[in-house]
């Protein structure tokens, strides 16, 4: 469970650091905080020596052309010159530091009339990934490539490489045979979602290692009323609902469920892991956001699970002060307030006998 982090000149983020995580920590704050930048980092933090996922944490946003601009997006202000610095504590202690890599052609701008050498820039191909785990240094690089070199993954990352976009087969990177990652973790958001792929590797993995029953019951809370999962032959999620005839596929009962459920599954298919959630709160309702909320305390609480999630629901916060007073695990949870501030980002925490105040108060903290 990470403790700490730090991230410096990453995107939208000059320099945060935030202390004092828990196993459930919450973010909240305006659009363009930089709220999912944070989960973009810990994502990277998860496994430094698969830089397929610094590139999938730009897909995740449909940046999709790889070209000299796509590598310079991950820095701040897009200026190369400053590395950036990522770090997180907890038993370990992982330091990452990505740097550029420049091709030997040069790139003129699109612009009429080219009168002098400075509007010609250097062409950006890639990064390098140099990381400490431990104090142990290690390397790795990803770069722009004809031909594509499937990385060495681990079980926790593969969800990532099941529907390999164009955009993916277009980079190869080289990973550090003497490092071996043993954090697993799940990243959901917008772009995983839907894919029914990656919902039922989650299952596979989650059915295998627990059973059914977890999962039944959490659908039947959520009012599902069913009496069986399976996965068909095209490793698609069928249910057996008393109400008809024959199997039915679980898109059936809608988006609601489904992000709820990919929820669950990230999270308990992760155990003693991470899981980064972006914009928690979608298409759930108020009763079935208290459902959700115990299901991941539970998690949390029995599985060594630890929980970072994206909000700018109220209700969502609140529901989750019901339940966590009604559960008495308030001491469990940490709630940020990311704010811009002209050129800088600050992170407000709220511990727990704060967030108890806020929002029994009716407090406005997003």
């Amino acid at each position: 469970m990470f403790k700490s982090f730090k991230i410096k000149n990453f995107r939208g983020v000059s320099e945060i650091k935030v202390d004092n995580l828990k196993e459930i920590n919450i973010f909240v704050g305006d659009n363009g905080s930089c709220k999912t930048t944070i989960l973009d980092a810990l994502y990277i933090l998860l496994n430094p020596n698969n830089a397929q996922l610094i590139v999938a944490s730009n897909l995740f946003r449909n940046i999709d052309r790889i070209d000299s601009n796509f590598w310079r997006s991950y820095f701040n202000n897009f200026d190369v010159d400053k590395k950036i610095e990522l770090e997180a504590k907890n038993e370990t202690s992982k330091r990452v530091v990505i740097t550029p890599i420049f091709s030997n052609e040069k790139r003129v701008d699109d612009k009429t009339n080219v009168q002098s050498s400075s509007e010609i820039e250097r062409n950006m191909n890639g990064l390098n990934v140099d990381f400490e785990v431990n104090k142990e240094k290690y390397s790795t690089s990803i770069e722009l490539s004809l031909q594509f070199s499937m990385p060495a993954v681990r079980q926790g990352d593969a969800e990532l490489l099941l529907n390999m976009t164009p955009a993916m087969l277009q980079v190869k990177s080289i990973p550090d045979k003497q490092y071996n990652e043993k954090m697993i973790g799940n990243y959901f958001n917008s772009a995983t979602a839907g894919n029914n792929s990656e919902i039922g590797l989650k299952f596979d993995k989650v059915n295998e290692k627990y059973g059914k029953k977890q999962i039944i019951d959490f659908l039947k809370d959520m009012g599902v009323f069913i009496n069986d999962i399976e996965l068909n032959s095209s490793k698609r999620l069928f249910v057996r609902d008393d109400r008809f005839e024959r199997r039915v596929s679980l898109n059936t009962y809608g988006n609601g469920i489904l992000h709820s459920f990919n929820i669950f599954l990230s999270a308990l298919s992760a155990e003693d892991g991470i899981a980064l959630i972006d914009e928690i709160e979608n298409g759930l309702y108020r009763t079935k956001q208290q459902v959700l909320w115990r299901a991941i305390n539970k998690i949390a609480s029995e599985k060594g699970q630890q929980i970072f999630a994206t909000t700018h629901s109220l209700e969502m916060l609140k529901n989750l002060y019901k339940v966590a007073k009604e559960g008495n695990f308030i001491d469990k949870i940490n709630l940020f307030r990311v704010e811009r501030r002209d050129e800088t980002i600050a992170v407000v925490s709220y511990n727990s006998e704060e967030l108890d105040y806020v929002l029994s108060g009716n407090i406005e903290v997003r």
